[in-house]
C-alpha cells in the first residue's frame, strides 16, 4: 500500500532555538511554527513570508510557494535563524 500523505512540517520554538533546522517539506505541504517561548518571536524570510510576532503557546502556518531554500530569522532576535528545503 502507498504510504499516506505526510502531515504537515512543524517548527517549534524554544529557548531561542528554532527546531528542526534544517525543516523539510515536499511542495504544496504546509509548515506551522509555534512558539513555546515565554518571550515572542517571529519566524520572517527577508521578502518573503512573515508570521508576525508570536506570543508564548501561538502558532501560525503557511505554505512556501515555490521549491528550495527558505532562510529565515527570527525579526526581533535576529541571531535565531533557521532554514526551509522545500522540494
Amino acid at each position: 500500500a502507498p504510504d499516506p500523505p505526510a502531515g504537515p512540517g512543524t517548527i517549534v520554538i524554544k529557548d531561542f532555538v528554532y527546531s528542526p533546522i534544517p525543516a523539510q517539506v515536499k511542495l504544496g505541504q504546509s509548515i506551522t511554527v509555534t512558539n513555546e517561548d515565554s518571550a515572542a518571536h517571529t519566524l520572517t524570510v527577508p521578502g518573503g513570508v512573515d508570521s508576525g510576532t508570536l506570543a508564548q503557546g501561538k502558532s501560525f502556518t503557511f505554505t512556501p510557494a515555490e521549491a528550495g531554500e527558505l532562510d529565515y530569522l527570527c525579526d526581533i532576535h535576529q541571531y535565531m535563524k533557521g532554514r526551509i528545503i522545500v522540494e
